[in-house]
This record gives structure tokens, C-alpha cells and sequence, in this order.
């Protein structure tokens, strides 16, 4: 049985599907452009409808999928990396 019972940092550090990775750096993408638009604004005048799209909606929408995205968990990879360390730790792998 696998232990879905993970704290932040173990979730952090575990394997990520691969859906969730193009997922997040689909995300991070967008969070950079919001963050470009914002450093545009502090340079030149923009419209107000973009500065609404970049300062609000892409950054925080694409900060947050990024940070979900990487919470999820590939269990079965886990179990493997698990597996295998526990192997190691016990003198069975050399």
C-alpha cells in the first residue's frame, strides 16, 4: 500500500506526472509574461485591459497552477525511487 499520507515537503520533492509538468511550465510561462507586463508598465503607458490581464489574472492564476502542478504526485514512480533507496540503504544494491 503507498503512503498517500505526504507532507508539503515530501510532495515537493516526489515525482511529478507528466501531464502536471507541461501543466506547470505552461503556468510558469504565463507568470513571466505577467511579470514582464508589469515591469512594461513601470516604462511606458499601457492600456488599462492589459495591465489588468498582467498584473492580475496571469500572474497569480499562473503561480498558482504552477504550485498545485507541482504538489501532485506520481505514486507509482515514488514507490519505485522508494523502493529502490530502501534497497540501497540495506547494503542490497552495489
Amino acid at each position: 500500500m503507498l503512503n498517500q499520507n505526504l507532507g508539503v515537503i515530501e510532495r515537493l520533492t516526489s515525482p511529478t506526472p507528466s501531464i502536471f509538468r507541461t501543466i506547470r511550465n505552461i503556468s510558469l510561462v504565463l507568470a513571466a509574461i505577467g511579470a514582464s507586463i508589469a515591469q512594461l508598465q513601470a516604462q511606458m503607458e499601457l492600456p488599462d485591459w492589459l495591465l489588468l490581464v498582467g498584473d492580475k489574472s496571469v500572474w497569480i492564476s499562473g503561480l498558482l497552477t504552477a504550485l498545485v502542478s507541482q504538489l501532485t504526485v506520481d505514486y507509482t514512480t515514488k514507490a519505485i525511487v522508494d523502493a529502490t533507496s530502501e534497497k540501497a540503504e540495506k547494503g542490497y544494491l552495489r
